[in-house]
């Protein structure tokens, strides 16, 4: 079940923006043929015939993808500044150069917007999060968490549509819904029953639901991932029919008795099975065709019962045909040969149909009660044709015989507890289940006379998923389709939402041993100063990223922000503060722990000497109790990178390790520290902000004197993570991914780099169907000042910078300095550009795709399929030397008359044929 769709990876790349495209004005062509001209509007019709197979259509829709994809123009995001240069005035007698000042700098914006690409909505939640009703709070226990799975009533809330298909249990509560708030595909619809009263009109709602076990979506330690999964443990589609507290019934009345909506015969004019009644299922708009009530008795106008078989249609043909008439069906026709005599205990009238080869040759003659489906199969070929039968009327003559028929190009069955459409079990949709849900319609409790115990009204169908996800891990890009063969469907986990700009990098190093000009007086001062020997460890940034009020590298009142510090973890005690500013005697680094007095050196920019503070307070953490400890904030190193809020706030620190639990195998004279970040991880349960440990063990190694991250280099690289679910910090091998989103990528024995994430990163997941629609662009101005942003379709434009160049003033006897702006400017983030080229889509006002009934006279024509189907390829073909037989696969350019022929002798061939025409189309 696991797989990646290409056709809709590549529609859903345009969902957010079709940023990035921009290119100069140009048509798209296949050959010399136009097909999209320079204003971005497409100028050809798609054709397929009104008897295609399914091949034609998905091969008519794939060249209608590339069509619309292509169907575009650029325009131009332009900066300006509306402000006129100001002048100042000068005093009487002033002579020599003044100075202007400009204030209220503006930039406008003229923001043209392409349209977005519909057909897809993407949600998100956290990194050890459970898919269930309440995203991105990292609980799963909570009422706000978990759907109603006992059979409660529906008629007002929503409630699990796996209540009866897996019971009252978490696999069946933990869901989230994308219904039509979300998704645009599943926006409420009215079906109106065309053969009935008003009364029998329905609101259809339709959701997709998908749901994980708890915690599920997580950082997986193994070696074939060690990054964050998704493992889903199930996934469901559901059509529920409201606008009553039932649903549909399957008699809408007439000889129906008491409180039974299901008693009617096969031919009668009530049964809803006869009403051609269309629903939307799956993606697609069918018909009720057949509909079969559970057995077991439901004394309850509340609850609600699954059991019964439902049978929905694609209909391709229609009509109420008398005797002779016929129904062309492309292979074949259709004709009534006459209504049958009363036949059975029912007295049923079935019709008696000809089935006709393309030469009006009869191959068959079959037999077809009222609301029953015949599928004829031609002896000796594949060839087949299925013939629905509505209703048919005896009659005394021949005209007044006639019976209401149907072609089908597919006809499913959906019988409660089994497999979808009825499928073997060596079928790739053989997981796929039915739970089919019913209500009573007129029960009413203590009144027989009037009340029924048949479930009679259809409520819900849902189709569901459990067994292909067991043990199955979705990596970032891996998606599942629902279904597995002819999707109507799929879900892709993207991964997380951080890019490249919302991670900085980090880097840990153990130094050998060097001099550093100190200002020991412990001040910010460097007008005394000693020469400071030491192997210390550096902590680097990729910016000016740490530092704050209040920690260690506040002195004298003043809060220092570096791009990296130092640490000794060593120090030595001696007569200044615990300082000799001549030298220690630190680099054997041959010392019990507890002998210790560690510190931290930074030089600030543009500062002669480096400035220290003495650790004072080493945290005792142990094993790492989540959670518990006190962080002191003064001997701690800010980094708000990793968190600015105080209940989580980004801190870096050295921590001491409970010595009978070191982490190392080997602990040389008891000597462990870890260099510890904290970072927020976001919200869990009822915290906003949680804290969450990445823990770097060093060691000393006596013999070499030095530093350590690891005994040796054949060790294996680790670090140890305090998360949201542990107890205690655990050893994970790397690459290592927080809870927040950061990397831990490797850990060397003298060296350990990370990425650390800016925000919260969240694992974003995007649910797609086939459809795709292009939504119409917009154009707006905005008026910003400097350092406003404003969000353009998901994307921050930032004024960063609004420079100007400014003449000089002159100040003369007779009074004011003039001041002169040679040229102003606007920049636009983040290529700092004043003009930035969009792309924006041409609003299509008509249909690509038209059947070859409707196809256009003039103009360019892409017929697909071959002329057995399609008038206009058999049009287009007539007279040529192209034989089906030896010229399986057929992309014709038919010149000048702007005509093009994309068919194939097979279906396959049809698919073939219409990847050969998208890959000849360019873009000139």
């Amino acid at each position: 079940m696991k797989g990646v769709n290409v056709k809709k990876i590549a529609a859903l790349a345009g969902v957010a923006l079709l940023a990035g495209a921009g290119i100069a004005a140009a048509d798209v062509v296949y050959g010399s043929t136009q097909l999209v001209d320079q204003n971005g509007q497409p100028t050809v019709k798609i054709v397929v015939g009104s008897m295609a197979q399914v091949s034609d259509g998905v091969a008519a829709a794939n060249i209608a993808a590339v069509i619309a994809n292509n169907a575009y123009m650029t325009s131009t995001l332009s900066a300006s500044v509306p402000n006129d240069a100001c002048s100042v005035g000068g005093s009487t007698n002033a002579t020599g150069e003044g100075t202007c000042a400009i204030s209220n700098k503006k930039v406008t914006l003229s923001v043209s917007m392409p349209g977005a690409i519909a057909g897809a909505y993407q949600f998100n939640t956290l990194i050890t999060d459970t898919i269930d009703k309440t995203l991105a709070n990292r609980a799963s226990t909570n009422s706000e968490d978990m759907y109603t799975s006992t059979n409660a009533s529906d008629a007002s809330t929503v409630i699990s549509p796996l209540r009866f298909g897996l019971g009252d249990v978490s696999k069946a509560q933990l869901l989230y819904r994308i219904g039509g708030a979300q998704y645009s595909g599943f926006a409420d619809s009215m079906q109106a029953d065309p053969q009935a009263t008003s009364e029998y009109a329905y609101t259809e709602e339709q959701n997709f639901w998908v749901g994980s076990s708890s915690n599920a979506i997580a950082y997986d330690e193994g070696s074939s991932y060690r990054d964050v999964v998704a493992k889903y443990t199930v996934a469901a589609y559901n059509a529920r029919f409201l606008g009553n507290d039932y649903g549909i019934p399957v008699c809408t009345g007439g000889d129906r008795t008491a409180g039974d909506w299901t008693n009617c015969a096969n031919d009668t004019n009530y049964l809803t099975a006869n009403h051609r009644l269309k629903i939307n299922f799956m993606g697609g708009e069918w018909v009720v065709s057949a509909m079969t009530r559970p057995t077991t008795a439901l004394a309850s106008s509340t609850a609600a019962i699954n059991g019964g078989e439902i049978k929905l249609a694609k209909e391709a043909k229609h009509d109420i045909v008398n005797v002779g008439g016929v129904l062309d069906a492309g292979t074949f026709k259709v004709r009534l040969a006459d209504i049958s005599t009363a036949t059975g205990s029912d007295n049923a009238h079935p019709a008696i149909i000809d089935v006709l080869d393309s030469n009006d040759v009869i191959v068959g003659q079959i037999t077809v009660n009222a609301g029953s489906t015949y599928t004829f199969v031609q002896s000796g070929t594949d060839a087949s044709v299925k013939i629905h039968v509505y209703k048919t009327a005896p009659g005394f003559t021949l005209n007044a015989k006639w019976a209401e028929i149907a072609v089908y190009t597919d006809e499913i069955v959906l019988r409660d507890g089994q497999r979808y459409n009825q499928v073997t079990t060596t079928d790739p949709n053989k997981n796929f289940k039915v739970s089919l849900i019913w209500k009573n319609r007129d029960y009413a409790a203590g009144d027989s006379s009037q009340s029924s115990t048949v479930a009679d009204s259809l409520r819900e169908i849902v189709i569901y998923n459990e067994q292909d996800f067991t043990g199955q891990k979705y990596a970032a890009g891996d998606s599942f389709n629902f279904l597995a063969t002819d999707p109507a469907y799929s879900l892709t986990y993207s991964g997380l939402d951080l890019t490249d700009t919302d991670y900085e990098g980090i880097s840990v190093t153990a130094l050998s041993s060097t001099d550093y000009t100190v200002a020991y007086t412990g001040t910010d001062s460097c007008t005394t100063t000693g020469t400071y020997t030491a192997k210390l460890i550096e902590v680097s940034a990729d910016g000016l990223s740490f530092g704050g009020s209040g920690d260690l590298l506040t002195i004298s009142g003043s809060s220092y922000v570096v791009d990296r510090f130092y640490i000794d973890p060593i120090g030595l005690n001696g007569s200044d503060d615990g300082f000799l500013p001549v030298g220690t005697q630190n680099t054997s680094l041959n010392i019990n722990i507890n002998a210790t007095l560690p510190k931290i050196l930074f030089r600030p920019a543009n500062s002669d000497c480096y400035f220290y503070k003495n650790i004072t307070t080493i945290q005792t953490v142990g094993a790492g109790t989540n959670g518990s400890q006190a962080i002191s904030a003064s001997s701690t190193v800010r980094y708000d990178n990793a968190g600015a809020e105080s209940e989580a706030q980004g801190l870096l620190f050295l921590a001491k390790l409970n010595q009978t639990t070191p982490f190392f195998e080997t602990n040389p004279s008891g000597y462990q520290f870890d260099l510890v970040l904290q970072e927020d991880a976001g919200e869990l349960n009822t915290s906003s902000h949680y804290p969450v440990w990445i823990h770097l063990p060093f060691i000393t190694n006596t013999s070499a004197g030095t530093f350590r991250f690891k005994t040796e280099d054949a060790s294996t690289s680790q670090v140890y993570y305090d998360g949201v679910t542990a107890a205690q910090a655990a050893a994970f091998e790397l690459p290592l991914v927080t809870e927040r989103g950061s990397q831990v990528l490797d850990v060397s024995t003298s060296d350990a780099e990370m990425q650390i994430a800016k925000k919260v990163g969240m694992p974003t997941f995007t649910f797609a169907a086939s459809d795709i629609v292009v939504s119409e662009g917009n154009t707006a101005d905005y008026v910003l000042g400097e350092g406003d942003s404003e969000t353009f379709g998901g994307v921050e434009v930032t004024v960063s910078k609004i420079e100007q160049t400014v003449g000089s003033c002159t100040a003369s006897t007779s009074g004011g300095v003039a001041c002169t702006v040679d040229t102003s400017k606007a920049v636009i983030s983040p290529n700092n550009a004043a003009q930035v080229v969009a792309t924006q889509p041409y609003t299509l006002t008509s249909n690509l795709v038209v059947t070859d009934r409707e196809a256009p006279s003039t103009g360019v024509v892409i017929a697909v399929g071959g002329p057995l189907v399609n008038t206009v390829t058999a049009d287009m073909l007539s007279g040529s030397t192209v034989d089906f037989q030896t010229d399986a696969v057929v992309v014709r350019e038919i010149v000048p008359s702007s005509k093009i022929v994309v068919a194939g002798a097979t279906a396959a061939d049809t698919l073939t044929a219409a990847e050969q025409f998208i890959a000849g189309i360019r873009r000139q």
